[in-house]
Parts: structure tokens; C-alpha cells; sequence
């Protein structure tokens, strides 16, 4: 499934699952007690308007007084079963069968060009003629003598319309039909604020301040008696390349509670892996400075001893992956304070270097810096410079000279090695690393900023690029290259004193981009997703390969409030999923949530399986 952007998803079908999201709250009246806003003078003079709310009255008393909209606009309660709107000395009787202690009945009320009508619960009750308003020393005040629940209050200063059935029984948000319409909002729902807050006004700057003062008793509490105003889980889908090249606002993520990345590879052994590995690396003998010589937060080595330890999946490149025309990258900013021969910016080998991929200082000298490939070494001289920030770029260049195997980029300017002094080979594939563990920095005194791995070539205009500008980042409304971020593999920025090793170009710093749209917010969640690879099927028949996919997806599942199942396309052995979904319930720690997308071919989950999936996502 190709999902272009973020992705609206209908996921409630998990709806009864313990897990948490933003809870609805409405306010408890009493009598003696309100809620004033202020004058809303928007009104003034209107003759096409809508004034919309939720109520459940406690008691019926008749005569309470619900709602004062304005000068000469008041609801209140009427006989049993109607309530009372009253403009000056005319007064309308609204009347329901939905309306009576103890019951959530949604009111709309509205009037086009003095044409009134009236809804209870989107059903239309009446039609009456209404005047324009006057707003000019009332304030809006809910309650007064009203005893019971209000919740979802709305003034709009022109009729709705009805394409979107006067929005009822939804929630709203700066993107709803009619926002700039919209003069008032109360939700209720921020129960930690002193007082009631009018969404318009925090949503659209250039909006009114209407806020809400309590007086009196006046209490929010939860709603969950009223299920035809449900708070749902709003599902979106969002994978690693299109979160790096669509500049998705901070604003479009906010439209779901529910955030579903699509980032965990399957592999027919079995095993899971990020999509874009977590290379976090832990620092020995190294401190942390907050500037040096013009750059901050840098890593200081202090030789024997100093490094940082990667992970094995520090410098991957697709050449390694079948992909023969690709090759890796290592940029880094090097400050040499003594020269140390034999002192590594990089290395990935096996411990005789005979295979594996390395950077190290060579001959003082010469000012040696030497790339080792399997064993082969390629020395370029005389560039580096000691006492002074050098941007160092090397990459891969696939020459058909053992001098042109790899390019060296030193302060910008293209270097080659120097074949006098280096082996006679042109292989620049890495052999045998695969149970290696990277190294950055053994034995260097000095500091280092900015290290980079990408696993790909880049050209030395790519490398003096970053050099001038920095390399990519990607953020939240921020339009990066996914062509080039999708082969990033390792950035090591060191701008967190806290954790020095941490690696920006992870799943886990992608997680974190995304998610920082909800910071203030409560009630989102984040799960991460299982994309399907080349006869998953099979894969899943296996048993001991369901273990494997169960084991890899309950690691990866840290830092995630759930996980789901992306695999495509299934039309047959479901028994085999089944199967799977019970080991990922067995091996889940608790509080995981865990969903499958089905898709609409598909509705053939095994029955006797269900107890261990918390819901199914399905796409059209």
C-alpha cells in the first residue's frame, strides 16, 4: 500500500480497549452558579445566525434559565419535554421527546435571514421567525438557576449549512466548514485550566477572547453516558519518505490522536529491523563541550582509551544489499589537537583488518589520512591540517584507478589518494563486517562535530554542501530530499550533553520529529507498523520464524504505545496469521496495544484468534 501522505485511517474498531485517549468533559451547573464570556458583540445586528450546545438537565425545573446568548436571546427550560427561546417579549417553544432529566439531547439553533429553525439531535422540531440580535450589554452566561450538564457550546454569526448536518456530533478543529464564521467554542475538556477555555480564541489568533469565568459551583467532570458524541481514535498513517519530502504541518498531525508509522522492515528469516536503524553509540573517555572555536556541542577524545562504541549497523551501504552501483559516505569536522599515528576517525573491522572498512591518521609527516578497505589502504597526503576545524568528507567513487577509489573532501576541495603510497585495488566493497561493531575516534586526541555515515556516494558538491549548510534535517512543515534521506544511516550531532552518542538520523529521532507536534497535548498515542516483504507468507507458515517476528517486534516496539501489522496481501491461510498474532500477544509486554490492517479483501481473521488483537484498521 502506498501511503502518499498522512493517511486517515477509521480505526475504531478498537474502541473498548484500556488504553487512553483525550477524555470529554462538560460542566456541572447549579443553580447560583455560571459560566460568563463576555459580550460577544460579533452578533450585533445579526439576522443570520447559529447557537448550538449539548445539555442534560438534573432536574427539569421550568423557567431555569440554560443560556443568556445576548441582549435579547435567552433558552431556557419550558414544559416538560420543550425548551423555551426567548427574543425580547416573543417566545418559541422548542419541543423533543430527546428532551428530559438525565439525557444528552444536542441543540441547534439557527436563522437564515430571520428564517429560524430548530434541531434536536439533528432532527428538525421547529420553524418560527427570528429577529436580529442586539449585543451590546449582556453578557453570554450558561446557567443561573439551570441544574445539570452543558457541554460542546458553539455561536457561529451566520447560519450553518446543512452539507456537513450542522456539524452535531463531531468535535471541531481551525479546518471545520464555516471556521472563520465560528465566534465562540467551548469544549470543556481542558480540566486542568481555572477556567473555560474558548477554543476559537487559542486557534485563530485574530479571534475575539471569549474565555470562560466560573462562578459559583460550577465542577467539569467526565462524560461517559453519551454515545452519540463519541471520542474516537482518528488514525494516520505516515512512512519515512514521505515524512522526510511532503513538509507535513504540525496542524495535519493534529487532526488524529493516533499516529501509525511505517517503519519496521520484515525479512524472510524472520527477523524485524527500523526501517532506519538506531545507531546510538555510548561515549568512553570523551567529554562533552558546549562550543569550541566557533562550534557547538562537540565531542572531545583524549587518545588512549577515548571512543565512541556504535552498533553493527553503523555504515550498512546498499552495495552490502545487492545494489552494486551504490557506495557509503563518512563526513565528519575534525580537530586535530595532537597528531597520533594510528588513531582512527572510523573503523568497521574484522580484528586482523583484513576485512572491513576503516579512516586512520597515518605518517605526521605527510599529514597522511588513509582509507582501508579489506585491507587495501588508499592514503591521501598533505590535507589534513592539526590545531584547526577541517571538514573531512570521504566517499566512494568507484574509480577505475586505484588512486580514483575513493574522493576525498578536505575543507571543499576534491583530494584523490596517492597511488605511490597506497595499494594497487579498486574494490571498495566491504567484506565480512557484518558481526562488527563500528568505532569512532580510538585513540584521537582532538574533537570531533557533526559525524555523518550515509549509505550511498555522494559527489564532493553533496559533501561541501553540508559543509556550508549542515546536513539535512528533517522537521516538522520541512521539505528534505528523500532520495538522499532514505540512505542516511548514522548522524552523530552531539548537541545532547545528557547523551552524546545519540543518533539524529534514527527511527527513534524520526519518533520523536513527528510526535513533538503533540507536545501540550494529552491523549495521542504513537504505534509503530510491519510493512510485508516478498512472500511474507511463507515466511509466517514457519514456526520458529513466527517466534523470531514475535521476539524482533516486541524490542522494537519500546519507546511505542502499540504496534500493527501491515502485511499485503492476504487471501488464504489465515490460520498462519492467526498463529502469528498469538505469538506477538505472548511476547508483547504488557500495556502494548497490538492492531492488524486487513484491507477490505480481506475480513477472514480467525475468529478464535481475536482475544489477542486489539482492533483492525481497514482501507479502501
Amino acid at each position: 500500500m502506498k501511503k502518499l501522505n498522512l493517511i486517515i485511517a477509521l480505526l475504531w474498531m478498537f474502541a473498548g480497549s484500556s488504553y487512553g485517549q483525550v477524555t470529554n468533559y462538560a460542566i456541572q451547573l447549579n443553580p447560583g452558579s455560571e459560566v460568563r464570556g463576555g459580550i460577544v458583540s460579533e452578533l450585533q445586528a445579526k439576522n443570520s445566525y447559529t447557537i448550538q450546545f449539548w445539555l442534560s438537565p438534573a432536574h427539569w425545573d421550568k423557567g431555569a434559565v440554560v443560556m443568556r446568548v445576548c441582549d435579547n436571546l435567552s433558552v431556557e427550560l419550558g414544559e416538560s419535554g420543550k425548551l423555551k427561546l426567548i427574543f425580547d417579549k416573543q417566545e418559541v417553544d422548542i419541543p423533543s421527546s430527546d428532551l428530559a432529566e438525565g439525557q444528552w439531547a444536542q441543540v441547534t439553533i439557527l436563522s437564515t435571514n430571520g428564517k429560524g429553525e430548530a434541531f434536536i439531535n439533528h432532527s428538525k422540531v421547529k420553524d418560527f421567525e427570528a429577529p436580529s440580535l442586539v449585543a451590546e450589554s449582556t453578557e453570554l452566561t450558561l446557567g443561573g438557576t439551570y441544574q445539570g450538564r452543558i457541554d460542546e457550546v458553539r455561536i457561529w454569526k451566520d447560519a450553518l449549512t446543512p452539507e456537513y448536518d450542522y456539524l452535531w456530533n463531531t468535535t471541531l478543529n481551525k479546518w471545520a466548514p464555516q471556521w472563520d464564521d465560528l465566534v465562540v467554542y467551548y469544549k470543556f475538556d481542558q480540566y486542568e485550566c481555572a477556567h473555560i477555555v474558548d477554543y476559537k480564541a487559542i486557534l485563530a489568533n485574530t479571534a475575539n477572547n471569549h474565555h470562560g469565568v466560573m462562578e459559583g459551583d460550577v465542577k467539569r467532570e467526565k462524560v461517559t453516558d453519551n454515545p452519540k458524541l463519541p471520542y474516537l481514535f482518528n488514525g494516520a498513517y505516515c512512512n519515512n519518505e514521505r515524512f522526510y519530502d511532503r513538509g507535513v504541518s504540525r496542524e495535519q498531525y493534529l487532526l488524529s490522536n493516533d499516529l501509525i508509522i511505517l517503519g519496521i522492515r520484515s525479512f524472510p528469516d524472520g527477523h524485524l529491523k527500523y526501517k532506519t536503524p538506531c545507531n546510538h553509540a555510548q561515549a568512553e573517555n570523551c567529554t562533552y563541550l558546549d562550543e569550541f572555536k566557533g562550534r557547538s556541542g562537540v565531542l572531545q577524545l583524549n587518545g588512549n582509551g577515548s571512543k565512541l562504541t556504535c552498533t553493527k549497523e553503523t555504515l550498512t551501504p546498499e552495495i552490502l544489499k545487492g545494489i552494486a552501483s551504490a557506495g557509503y559516505t563518512f563526513e565528519a569536522w575534525v580537530y586535530i589537537d595532537e597528531w597520533t599515528e594510528g588513531a582512527y576517525l572510523f573503523r568497521k573491522e574484522t580484528s586482523d583488518a583484513k576485512n572491513g572498512f576503516s579512516i586512520r591518521l597515518g605518517d605526521m609527516d605527510h599529514h597522511q589520512l588513509i582509507v582501508r578497505c579489506n585491507g587495501n589502504d588508499f592514503v591521501n597526503q598533505n590535507a589534513l591540517k592539526v590545531g584547526q576545524w577541517v571538514y573531512v568528507g570521504i566517499t566512494t567513487n568507484q574509480g577505475q584507478e586505484p588512486s580514483t577509489t575513493f574522493l576525498f573532501s578536505i575543507n571543499g576541495e576534491s583530494y584523490w589518494a596517492d597511488p605511490a603510497v597506497s595499494t594497487h585495488s579498486t574494490s571498495y566493497t566491504p567484506l565480512g563486517m557484518d558481526d562488527c561493531v563500528a568505532y569512532i575516534g580510538e585513540g584521537f586526541k582532538g574533537k570531533l562535530d557533526d559525524v555523518v555515515i550515509w549509505d550511498r556516494k555522494l559527489s564532493n558538491a553533496d559533501m561541501d554542501k553540508h559543509r556550508k549548510e549542515g546536513c539535512p534535517m528533517p522537521a516538522l512543515g520541512k521539505v528534505v530530499t528523500a532520495a538522499l534521506m532514505k540512505n542516511c544511516n548514522t548522524y552523530y550531532r552531539f548537541d545532547n550533553r545528557k547523551n552524546i552518542g545519540y543518533d539524529s538520523y534514527s527511527q527513534d529521532s524520526w519518533r520523536d520529529i513527528m510526535t513533538s507536534a503533540y507536545d501540550g497535548y494529552r491523549g495521542w498515542h504513537v504505534r509503530i507498523s510491519v510493512e510485508s516483504h516478498k512472500d511474507w507468507q511463507t515466511t509466517i507458515a514457519d514456526a520458529a520464524k513466527r517466534k523470531i517476528f514475535a521476539e524482533d517486534l516486541a524490542r522494537l516496539s519500546e519507546g511505542y504505545d502499540g504496534v500493527e501489522l501491515d502485511l499485503e496481501w492476504e487471501y488464504k491461510n489465515w490460520t498462519n496469521y492467526g498463529l502469528l498474532a498469538e505469538e506477538i500477544r505472548k511476547a508483547l509486554p504488557a500495556g502494548k496495544t497490538f492492531q492488524i490492517s486487513n484491507h477490505n479483501v480481506s475480513y477472514k481473521f480467525p475468529v478464535s484468534q481475536m482475544q489477542n488483537v486489539d482492533g483492525f484498521t481497514f482501507h479502501q
